[in-house]
Formats: structure tokens, C-alpha cells, sequence
């Protein structure tokens, strides 16, 4: 006769006929609990998350990043929870990707994109309040 009455897997009595197994917990995301960090035999209990993923209480939940001006990477891609991290290529109209650091640190966010011809109208605008005769000229030739 087995019995099922704890924590560790071994035997207890001569011949072996009295056991005290190990639980098993599961884990979905992740990697589960064991020993006597699984209280409970069959309960969903995480020692450790896969990557895109953190601890919630005994669960392991998906992480949720944000993106101002594009779209929040998901799933692996967010690699810390509620961190700034814009998916590669989901940047609004106007905006481009920057990234910063590396590994688990690494943030991508979507920052302005400036044109050359945004830098000529900046470069225009200076050279017609620097020199405004240049203005009235370029307006009577027109």
C-alpha cells in the first residue's frame, strides 16, 4: 500500500510499502512550483514566468507594455511588464523606432522623424528673420 501524505518522494518503512510523495503543481507561462513550494496537489503554482510574461500572485499573466505614438509590443516581445516598448515596425505615420539598451533593459519607442525638407523650412524661416531684405527680394521676383 502507497499512501500520498506530503512533500518529498521517499520511503518511510521497511520494504517500502509507505510512501510520502512529491505534489505536483502546474504551471501555464511558466515554470512550476515543487517541494514545499507546492502546497497543493494539482494547484497552479509558478516558481518562475517565461519570458514575455511575469508573476501575478501564484500565476504567471502576460506582460502589458505601452507605446506612445505607435503600438505596444506583446507577448515575448515585452519583456517587462508596463515598460515602453513599441513594436518593430508599428510606429505611427511620423514616427520612426528607437531602441536603447539591451536584453531584458532594451526599450523601443516611436519618436518623431524630422525630414530634410522639415530642416530646410527651420533653416528658411532663420534666414528670413535674419536677413529680411532677403524676404522682400525673394517676394518682388515672384
Amino acid at each position: 500500500v502507497r499512501w500520498h501524505i506530503g512533500a518529498y518522494d521517499s520511503c518511510i518503512s521497511p520494504g517500502c510499502d509507505f510512501y510520502i510523495t512529491s505534489l505536483g503543481c502546474k504551471c501555464g507561462n511558466g515554470k512550476a512550483a515543487t517541494g514545499g513550494s507546492c502546497t497543493k496537489n494539482g494547484a497552479e503554482i509558478c516558481k518562475s514566468c517565461n519570458t514575455g510574461f511575469h508573476k501575478s500572485g501564484n500565476s504567471c499573466k502576460a506582460n502589458t507594455c505601452k507605446c506612445s505614438n505607435g503600438k505596444a509590443a506583446q507577448g515575448g516581445s515585452c519583456k517587462n511588464n508596463g515598460a515602453e516598448t513599441c513594436e518593430n515596425g508599428g510606429c505611427n505615420s511620423g514616427f520612426s523606432r528607437k531602441t536603447a539598451g539591451s536584453g531584458d533593459t532594451a526599450t523601443a519607442t516611436c519618436e518623431k522623424s524630422y525630414s530634410q525638407h522639415t530642416n530646410i523650412s527651420v533653416v528658411s524661416v532663420f534666414a528670413v528673420l535674419t536677413w529680411p531684405w532677403l524676404a522682400a527680394s525673394c517676394v518682388m521676383h515672384h
